[in-house]
């Protein structure tokens, strides 16, 4: 608790945000284990250490992750966009097709869909599944998966952008869009997590050898 205090102190002192907000968690987990002891500790451990979602990365690692994933994004879109017949030239993060140019943004790049994935994805698999490798499995999966179906968010955007003038970038659809897709790698996890059990039963009943 007094770490945690220091903590506090220490990140507003800094005007680092990350480590004040940290505190808060570091002191949740003292205050149960100085109250109520190391067994309830225990018990509700994953509650408060899911507590670290609600926290913004730091600014340092946040800006390092999105340009790369901006670039993926961009390439995987351009990409899907001339797999389905649509001439696109990419320049670093800008997509130009025949009609219109796309520029994707650092929104664009992913970063809050995909941890929002992950959030929701060990959430899922800490009241879904009791074994941790398969845990770790679904969790590791939902990386990969929030950055295909964020191409895939970004080729329909262009798609639609040509076909129906980039206005369409916007508003509405623009949100039902990132909705839709995120609901998709969603639903990527719950197959991935049924094909590990069909697997797993098919395994276990294949006949042992003599």
């Amino acid at each position: 608790m007094l770490f945690a205090i220091g903590l506090r102190v220490l990140g507003t002192l800094a005007a680092e945000l990350f480590i004040a907000r940290l505190s808060l968690v570091i002191l949740i987990f003292g205050l149960v284990l100085f109250l109520a002891g190391s067994q309830v500790l225990k018990s509700i451990r994953f509650p408060i250490g899911y507590l670290l979602f609600m926290i913004p990365l730091p600014a340092i690692i946040y800006y390092q992750l999105t340009l790369p994933l901006q670039l993926w994004a961009s390439r995987l879109a351009a990409s899907g966009l001339v797999a389905v017949g649509i001439h696109t030239l990419r320049e670093g993060n800008v997509l130009i097709l025949p009609n219109c140019t796309l520029n994707v943004v650092e929104a664009c790049s992913g970063i809050r869909s995909l941890l929002s994935l992950l959030a929701a994805v060990v959430a899922y698999g800490y009241l879904a599944e009791p074994k941790t490798w398969k845990r770790g499995v679904l969790a590791v999966a939902s990386i990969p998966i929030a950055i295909a179906t964020n191409g895939l968010r970004l080729v329909a955007t262009g798609a639609l952008s040509y076909f129906y003038g980039p206005s369409v970038d916007s508003g509405v659809v623009h949100l039902a869009l990132g909705l839709g897709f995120l609901v998709l790698a969603f639903l990527s996890i719950l197959l991935i997590h049924k094909l590990l059990g069909l697997h797993l039963r098919h395994q276990n009943r294949a006949p042992a050898c003599p």
